[in-house]
């Protein structure tokens, strides 16, 4: 039965669980299996789907509470969401979070569309009673009601192992369940369709053309093998089978084509996942030979190579650089102090550090497996501190590739850094040592605190003093926390005078001590308020205490200029405070899109910060006047969680996968430089109802979608934008389709002219396509402003500045890929 359309959503569904270990890898494992999975094609053709594809699934990254804002991130979610997917165990229960999602979800969508995923235990263990009772009111036969618990049995896929492997095989059936009904079909016709697709994609393994557009490395192994047979029968070709002999080198002439032309597609897909370089090198192949035969030219082909280059982009956006692969998902990163180095940890425990210019490994360390972050830091520009397997604490020099082990009297357990990079405070099981960070030397002895001190260790500006979370109760569960500033080259102790169960941030700054705190106002709904307490740090005196209603803050920033404010920042909200009194001059919310990664910017009143969708933002105010302005990345996954800076721009992963991608900002070079602005004058376009009579009179295509109408010089090229944003060019005299492109940024409206080559150029404002004489597409550029009397290109940034750009040949363009890609991949170590 086909479910009646609905309304659209934002997320196909929403996955709910407790943040437990085994909890964790089936939500985050089945988020990828629902998202990854290809329909049938046999039951689109047959079936009148609810949907074509399963595109979005939600799940949050953090155990985040629920509050009772309807702006709240995670309730936005649930309300965005067409599906809850709750991940059942024994823990989910102890959950007040999970709960309190599947109640809320209830509310918003009724039970109809919420599954079970049973991941241990029994279901009446583990599944919530939210999903196995509802309240019903009965009417009794005396008129009375009463309110009774009616029994419900949730739709249920069973994904229990003994280990994670076998849960994972079982997940691979399972999820069907989950997927037919959210398809509107029945589960025993989608797991034969299913595995009708899966046989017929191993049989299409054989087939050379036929799986030109669904498997790249199959075709290319079939091409390859057919160009090389046929080329074998040439050879032995006598003058009697001359004619046979010419009909299969035409064959392989379209079989080599069709490879080119793969390939070039196959390069614009690794540069829109971030893999520039392979991009590069796909592009170089796809123009000279692959796999030892000689590929004909593509216009296609060379616009993927120019794309890759970006030599016609000048805007100077953030675009991809490199990719890095790790053998497990990342974890944590980390970069050094003048950015030239980064460090990668893996789920597996695996550290692989990396130069930041072209993404080569100087290092790989076997540290201590987990999937929570943290746990290494850079001391200065190359020293790396971590734990191995054995939780030893090592150092790395990432230049000499050296290790050195700091004497202890044990298992490092936590380690932190102060500000001044001098000072390095270690806790093991029955020990609490401060160490010098240059030669590793025992500083002070604070052993007797090691059984109190619970949480982070902080020091103040110049490392003279630290200050210590301890509990304040014998009671090794208790939440209660107070703070002890400790001298470390006098007799100073001074415990806080307030006790807070939650201490995120201290930090020092001109003679003051910050304390950055929280505590849930309502235990219900989880309402947190964060409070920001300034002390004077000689004394230990108050001097004020700052209240920020509904808003979790965790992390506290200095501003780099000579004013006095500072940024208090948490997931989903930044706010630049007054260092004076703590009030606030600015303050950016983010929506459901959590902060990554914030830094205060060189200049006063200044900070930047990148939310986990991709885009940066600066926040400055001068005289009483704010601002936010962002700037996107072509970032290559919709949710970013991992962030560092790296000398040339940043790295970033998600916590899903097993690579990063570095992204930096692309100029033009300094000697191309020009003080020459536009003069042209802008296209004369005819726009309105007109545009659709001549495109019907003239037999265009789609005339009711025609938009706009322009020409060239001489009027010989007929350009028509479209309303679904493609642009069409026409012969004018004959009406013949000359060339099309689809998705275009806009409304193509500009004719810009020809440069030295031929080339003509089309499109509007910054943006537009390079074609050649022969009208096919060879390079998309962004920041073109005009066509100059040389035949260059008149280009811009983002910073106003012009350049002149010059056409590149097919030759130079392979020439500058050639030098790139040896610059990226030689000087690679190997394990």
């Amino acid at each position: 039965m086909v479910k009646p359309m609905k309304k659209p959503y934002k997320y196909d569904a929403f996955i709910s669980y407790r943040h437990a270990d085994l909890d964790r890898f089936v939500a985050e494992n089945l988020q990828k299996q629902l998202e990854w999975f290809k329909i049938p094609g046999s039951l689109k053709k047959d079936k009148k789907l609810s949907r074509t594809k399963i595109e979005r699934i939600f799940r949050d990254k953090d155990e985040l509470p629920l509050t009772n804002n309807l702006e709240d991130p995670i309730r936005k979610a649930l309300e965005e969401s067409e599906y809850l997917i709750v991940i059942c165990s024994p823990r989910l229960k102890e959950s007040l979070w999970c709960r309190k999602e599947i109640e809320t979800f209830i509310s918003l969508h009724g039970r109809e569309n919420i599954f079970a995923v049973l991941v241990e235990g029994e279901p009446a263990e583990s599944f919530p009673e939210e999903l196995l009772y509802r309240e019903k009111t009965v009417t009794h036969p005396d008129g009375s009601t009463e309110t009774v618990k009616e029994e419900m049995e949730p739709l249920a896929a069973d994904v229990r192992g003994k280990n994670k492997r076998d849960v994972l095989k079982v997940m691979k059936t399972e999820k069907l369940r989950l997927i037919a009904p959210m398809l509107g079909v029945g589960f025993d016709d989608l797991k034969q369709r299913h595995r009708e697709q899966k046989l017929k994609k191993i049989l299409g393994f054989t087939a050379a053309g036929a799986a030109v557009c669904l498997a790249f490395g199959v075709v290319s192994t079939a091409m390859v093998m057919q160009i090389r047979e046929q080329k074998k029968q040439i050879q032995i070709q006598n003058d009697s089978l001359a004619e046979q002999a010419a009909q299969i080198s035409s064959q392989n002439d379209i079989l080599s084509r069709e490879q080119a032309l793969s390939l070039a597609e196959e390069s614009g897909r690794l540069l829109k996942k971030g893999d520039r370089i392979g991009a590069m090198q796909t592009a170089i192949s796809a123009l000279t030979e692959y796999d030892g035969i000689a590929m004909p030219y593509t216009a296609q082909a060379q616009k993927a190579l120019a794309d890759s280059l970006y030599v016609y982009n000048r805007t100077g956006d953030f675009l991809s650089r490199y990719e890095v692969k790790t053998d497990s998902v990342i974890t944590d990163m980390q970069s050094s102090g003048d950015m030239s180095y980064y460090a990668l940890k893996e789920s597996a425990g695996d550290i692989t550090v990396k130069e930041s210019e072209y993404g080569h490994t100087v290092g790989k360390l076997a540290g201590l497996p987990g999937y929570s972050d943290g746990g290494m830091f850079f001391i200065d520009d190359s020293r790396l501190v971590y734990q191995n397997e054995e939780k030893e604490l090592l150092v790395f020099d990432a230049k000499t590739g050296e290790n050195e082990k700091p004497e202890l009297p044990g298992s490092a357990y936590n380690y932190y850094l102060s500000e001044d990079r001098t000072r390095i405070a270690v806790s093991g099981y029955n020990y609490l040592r401060i160490i010098d960070a240059e030669d590793y030397t025992e500083v002070q002895n604070l052993d007797e605190y090691c059984k109190e001190q619970t949480g982070q260790i902080y020091f103040n500006e110049d490392s003279t003093a630290v200050v210590l979370t301890l509990r304040n109760s014998d009671d090794v569960m208790s939440e209660d926390r107070r703070l002890l500033y400790l001298g470390l080259t006098d007799d100073t102790k001074r415990y806080s005078d307030w006790k807070t169960a939650y201490v995120e941030d201290v930090a020092f700054k001109d003679g003051c001590m910050y304390v950055l705190t929280y505590e849930n106002r309502d235990e219900l709904y989880s309402v947190f308020d964060s409070y920001l307490e300034a002390y004077e740090e000689s004394t230990g005196k108050l001097l004020y205490r700052k209240e920020y209603k509904n808003v979790m803050l965790n992390d506290i920033l200095f501003s780099r200029g000579d004013d006095d404010s500072m940024l208090l920042y948490g997931s989903y909200e930044a706010d630049a405070v007054s260092r004076k009194n703590g009030e606030v001059y600015l303050r950016a919310e983010t929506g459901i899109s959590g902060i990554v990664y914030a830094e205060a910017v060189n200049g006063a009143n200044l900070y930047s910060y990148i939310t986990s969708d991709g885009c940066q933002y600066i926040m400055s105010y001068e005289n009483n006047v704010s601002f936010t302005h962002g700037v996107t990345f072509d970032c290559f996954a919709d949710r970013i969680y991992y962030t560092v800076r790296l000398a040339k721009g940043f790295v970033m992963a998600t916590h899903t996968e097993n690579r990063a991608v570095c992204y930096q900002r692309f100029y033009p070079t300094d000697d191309t430089l020009t003080d020459k602005t536009p003069d042209r004058e802008n296209t004369e376009v005819l726009w309105g109802n007109e545009v659709q009579e001549t495109a019907k009179e003239k037999g265009y295509v789609l005339p009711k979608l025609a938009e706009g109408i322009f020409y060239n010089e001489d009027k010989t090229i007929t350009f028509v934008t479209y309303q679904d944003s493609s642009l069409r060019m026409y012969d004018t005299a004959s009406g013949e389709l000359l060339a099309e492109i689809t998705d275009t940024p806009g409304d193509a409206s500009e004719y810009y002219g020809k440069d030295a080559q031929g080339n003509y150029y089309v499109g509007f404002g910054s943006w537009a396509y390079m074609m050649s004489p022969g009208n096919e597409n060879l390079a998309f550029l962004r920041g073109m402003a005009q066509i100059d009397e040389s035949g260059k290109l008149l280009t811009t940034d983002n910073l106003d500045n012009y350049y002149l750009c010059p056409v590149y040949t097919l030759d130079e363009l392979l020439a500058m890929a050639e030098a790139d890609v040896v610059k990226y991949t030689q000087n690679e170590i190997t394990e």
